[in-house]
């Protein structure tokens, strides 16, 4: 059985990955890969008020990604790549969010 864990971004955190300037798309990618191996790396917290969203900070703290855990299915979905201050904004409506 394969120990990785599926990752996949909803089409509008993809968007923002790539949006995301040099510096912090690589650790941002770095990130992803982490979290093929393990869905609750070093730093990540759970969200508070959420079953299954977590976040974890990159870039010296500057960014969040957001991301849900399916681990019956051992899927994460990323469904925010965003600066700090505006990364939580929303939060609830991204319950219905779809994968790309």
């Amino acid at each position: 059985m394969d120990s990785k864990w599926k990752v996949e971004f909803t089409r509008s955190s993809r968007r923002e990955f790539k949006l995301l300037e040099s510096g912090a798309k690589r650790e941002a990618a770095a990130l992803v890969e982490e979290l093929r191996e393990d869905p609750f790396p070093i730093g990540s917290e759970k969200l508070r008020g959420y079953h299954d969203y977590y976040r974890a900070k990159f870039y010296r703290g500057r960014y969040r990604m957001i991301f849900r855990v399916f681990e019956g299915r051992r899927r994460i979905l990323i469904t925010r790549v965003r600066p700090r201050s505006i990364a939580y904004s929303g939060l609830a409506d991204t319950r219905s969010e779809e994968v790309n």
